[in-house]
């Protein structure tokens, strides 16, 4: 099974059976909800121990930044 959750479109979780069906064309999340569920809530838990997306020290742009300034001097 395969969920699939967008962050476009409908919104709504898209449950998939990739032994029968590998091109993904019929969603089974409406005749299977308990299947999604339980596919939802350990996507949930693995999502919730991943460290936080990292930034770019000093608000971005870093190394291009001083590297324009040193070409534009040139």
């Amino acid at each position: 099974m395969k969920l699939v959750i967008s962050r476009g479109g409908s919104g709504q979780p898209e449950l998939y059976d990739l032994a029968n069906d590998v091109g993904e064309t019929k969603d089974l999340a409406a005749t299977r909800p308990a299947k999604a569920k339980e596919l939802q809530a350990l996507r949930d838990k693995w999502s919730a121990e991943q460290a936080p997306p990292s930034t770019p020290d000093g608000g971005g742009g870093g190394a291009a930044k001083k590297n324009k300034k040193k070409n534009a001097a040139k």
